[in-house]
């Protein structure tokens, strides 16, 4: 299943999508190296969209590979300079978690909305200034 399949049938992974650093094609690529035990020339084929050359869609799944680590080394960074609390990278860890039992657990509409309400007023929290939070993890 490719990226536009993924994010027209589940909600989460497209409000997900919206809100991450990767670009389509990133994530499409990355996608497609990780759940495809295929030759490069098989995986390029799965691409949605127009064909890429091999180097095209070796760039891009750096690219995608490159985003991934920054953003790690981001919540690293930002926890060890004390921009987020100490045990907030752990917390984002288990909000993943909870995602994934979500989606194997057919969940309601009104599920899925209070998830991701959660979601969005945990992370704009962390983005106020430390004195400004208030306990949300």
């Amino acid at each position: 299943m490719m990226l536009k399949e993924i994010i027209d049938k589940d909600p989460i992974a497209k409000f997900l999508f919206e809100r991450s650093i990767f670009t389509y094609s990133q994530l499409d690529t990355y996608l497609i190296d990780t759940r495809n035990d295929t030759s490069l020339k098989q995986k390029i084929m799965l691409r949605d969209g127009k064909h890429v050359s091999k180097g095209s869609f070796l760039r891009t799944l750096k690219q995608a590979q490159m985003n991934l680590k920054k953003a790690f080394y981001t919540l690293i960074l930002t926890e060890y300079l004390g921009i987020l609390e100490s045990g907030t990278t752990v917390g984002l860890i288990h909000v993943g978690k909870a995602l994934n039992q979500i989606s194997t657990s057919a969940p309601t509409f009104e599920d899925i909305k209070k998830v991701l309400d959660t979601i969005d007023v945990t992370l704009n929290q962390l983005s106020k200034p430390t004195s400004r939070r208030k306990n949300i993890m």
